[in-house]
C-alpha cells in the first residue's frame, strides 16, 4: 500500500491584491515542488453547474506521504509567504485525499 496521498487547493482570489496573488503564486509553488509534490491539475472554475458560491481556481498534486506535505506547511519558507497568502485569498481551503 502507498503512502502517497493528494493535496488539493481550492481558493477564491482577491481582485484587489494582484500584487500579493503574483508573490504567492511565484514562490509557493517549488516550495511544494522540492517537497516532492507531482503536479496533477492547476485549473480555474468555467462553470458553477451545482452549489452556490463555488471556488475560482483549483490545484491537485501528489505527495509522496501526508509527512511532507505537512513538512513544507510548517517551513520557515512557506510561513514567510502567509501573508501574501492570506491577502490573496479571499477564502482558499487545503485538502488531503486519497483514493478509496
Amino acid at each position: 500500500m502507498s503512502d502517497k496521498v493528494t493535496f488539493v487547493s481550492i481558493g477564491t482570489v482577491d481582485p484587489d491584491q494582484a500584487d500579493a496573488l503574483s508573490t504567492y503564486a511565484t514562490h509557493a509553488p517549488p516550495l511544494l515542488i522540492e517537497a516532492g509534490a507531482v503536479p496533477r491539475m492547476k485549473a480555474k472554475l468555467v462553470e458553477e453547474l451545482v452549489g452556490d458560491g463555488a471556488p475560482q481556481t483549483v490545484f491537485i498534486a501528489d505527495f509522496p506521504n501526508a509527512e511532507a506535505v505537512h513538512e513544507v506547511f510548517a517551513s520557515d519558507a512557506y510561513r514567510a509567504l502567509v501573508p501574501a497568502r492570506d491577502k490573496a485569498f479571499k477564502k482558499l481551503n487545503f485538502f488531503l485525499v486519497e483514493d478509496f
